[in-house]
């Protein structure tokens, strides 16, 4: 919940506006302040799994690879590193990008009504 009387509604969805379009962290994301002071957001995460995902056959192919012709590993093992390295690799990195995003999108939420009062 955000501390907003009402006349502060249009104020605070304006100013949302500016702080989102300066943030690269944000972009995409939708904030709307509702006029009994709750403000809600989606993120749209797309692009930064897509981008995840492909690091993460990177890798894998790479692990893969790597313990065929470093480590002489048969390639049955190999494959299942490699793919147990990608899937790992991947959850735990939209995990953290979507972490990111929530932590982000909350701070500037709770730094609205400090912004407004200040006239900022």
């Amino acid at each position: 919940m955000l501390d907003l009387a009402a006349p502060e509604v249009p104020a605070a969805r304006a100013q949302l506006e500016r702080l989102c379009a300066g943030r690269r962290v944000l972009e995409g994301a939708r904030f709307e302040v509702h006029t009994d002071g709750r403000a809600t957001y989606q993120l749209q995460a797309g692009r930064h799994e897509l981008a995840r995902v492909l690091q993460a056959v990177g890798l894998a192919a790479a692990v893969s690879v790597g313990s065929s012709l470093g480590l002489n590993w048969m390639v049955h093992r190999a494959l299942l590193a490699g793919f147990s390295v990608g899937v790992a690799a991947v959850a735990l990195g939209v995990a953290r990008d979507r972490a990111r995003l929530h932590f982000e999108a909350r701070r500037l939420l709770r730094s609205l009504p400090g912004l407004l009062r200040r006239g900022q």
